[in-house]
């Protein structure tokens, strides 16, 4: 994935990702500070986060999507030549957006299912449907946000900069981003080495579908399936889960066999879609 440069802006890989991690840890401190000065809104930290987050890594050149950028910059040259018209976005890009994220929330649906099934067969949770509430909607508009934050963040971040980093391997940003994201798990009082594993295979994961697709397409929609499925439809949206031995959720709750078996999935996802950089989902 390559990202807008300004033009004669070249740096030593050293520098590029030492500026890659300043914005890291720079907005993580500020997506912390949003943490605590809204706790008592857990919706309005998350939305704050991402829109922050979205909009000072645009000025940073991380990019959802390079190609469309690209063309689209070339179709509104084109119009201007031709007429001085706007030019529609591109249907090509769209599709692939949407085919994009339509796919990564199957996948996060399948790994979650699956644990599900393992779940049930062996006793570890009891499932019951709920009629759904308003509490869908807002778990809906989280997921969102926690998508476009975390995806940004841990995923699109990395993986920019590093492909800045001339010589440097895209591993690095995959590693990077997933351990950024469970050292910030580490720091709660809660976490335990289940959770902050499958935290870091889940970022893993997307960072590794962001490299494969060079765009975060599949990276937003495997974070919002897991945020969304996971944490929102499986805790009472649309169906209850008691859970008798550890548990199957974001964040700081999910614990256990569930929790592992999920680990073990997500980082299976990852590698796939590593060995497979270059080949796009088509």
């Amino acid at each position: 994935m390559t990202a807008s440069r300004p033009a004669g802006a070249v740096r030593s890989p050293l520098a590029e990702l030492g500026t890659g991690a300043a914005w890291l840890v720079g907005l993580s401190a500020v997506a912390q500070m949003i943490a605590l000065l809204f706790q008592s809104n857990p919706l309005a930290i998350v939305v704050l986060q991402a829109v922050v987050i979205d909009l000072a890594l645009g000025r940073a050149g991380v990019r959802w999507d390079p190609e469309a950028d690209a063309s689209e910059m070339e179709r509104q040259k084109a119009a201007k030549r031709a007429d001085g018209a706007s030019s529609p976005a591109s249907k090509t890009d769209t599709a692939r957006a949407v085919r994009g994220v339509a796919i990564g929330m199957g996948a996060a649906a399948g790994v979650i299912a699956a644990v599900m099934l393992a779940s049930t067969a062996f006793g570890w949770a009891r499932v019951s449907v709920h009629i759904p509430g308003t509490s869908l909607a807002i778990g809906l508009l989280r997921a969102i946000a926690v998508a476009v934050r975390d995806g940004l963040l841990y995923a699109g971040l990395p993986i920019t900069f590093v492909a800045r980093a001339k010589g440097t391997p895209a591993a690095v940003a995959v590693v990077f981003g997933a351990a950024a994201a469970g050292s910030v798990l580490v720091l709660e009082p809660a976490a335990s080495p289940a959770n902050v594993t499958l935290t870091a295979a889940v970022i893993a994961a997307a960072a590794a579908l962001w490299h494969r697709e060079r765009n975060g397409w599949m990276s937003a929609g495997l974070l919002f399936g897991w945020s969304f499925f996971a944490g929102t439809v499986m805790r009472g949206a649309l169906m209850d889960v008691d859970w008798k031995s550890g548990s199957l959720t974001p964040g700081v709750t999910g614990a256990g066999a569930p929790a592992w078996i999920a680990t073990v999935a997500f980082i299976g996802l990852a590698v796939w879609a590593f060995r497979g950089a270059g080949k796009p989902t088509q």
